[in-house]
């Protein structure tokens, strides 16, 4: 018996034992990456649904001011405080919501129910290289004094 070897040899039972554990292991990798992505949906489309309102509040606001160019051009005639009387007169008979105060023209464009587009134009005198400078142009939130911050965080999961 001395010259014959014993060979060890894996029986059928630890193959189909070792292919359960990789089976299992991954299923369990494929159950993880599936949650992970599921729970990163949502943060995503409420960050893609606001900056789409962002952009339509930009949109309107482009032309409002382009709006407003066209009042100050059409005023270009006249000087002093008649200008800025003309400019005020023709912005309140278009029916638009911005203010004109002193040579500042102001005015916001809701985004969402908790941002809006806050523009402000300064009106330049007749006669410069540019009608009016934009001054402001900034989203800013609504109504940030009536916010509760201490009893419930901002939830980007809504």
């Amino acid at each position: 018996m001395a010259g014959k070897k014993e060979s060890y040899r894996i029986g059928t039972g630890a193959t189909s034992l070792l292919m359960v554990l990789v089976i299992l292991c991954l299923t369990m990798l494929s159950a993880l990456c599936y949650s992970s992505a599921s729970s990163e949906k949502r943060p995503r489309e409420r960050v893609s649904s606001v900056q789409h309102e962002v952009y339509a509040a930009q949109n309107t606001a482009q032309r409002t001011i382009a709006e407003l160019d066209a009042i100050i051009a059409s005023c270009a005639g006249l000087e002093g405080d008649s200008y800025l009387d003309a400019i005020s007169q023709k912005i309140a008979d278009a029916g638009m919501t911005a203010e004109l105060d002193g040579d500042e023209i102001t005015f916001s464009v809701p985004a969402n129910d908790n941002l809006c587009l806050n523009v402000a134009l300064t009106v330049n005198q007749p006669g410069e290289q540019t009608r009016y400078t934009i001054t402001r142009y900034a989203t800013e939130t609504i109504n940030q004094d009536d916010a509760d911050f201490d009893d419930e965080p901002f939830d980007l999961m809504k």
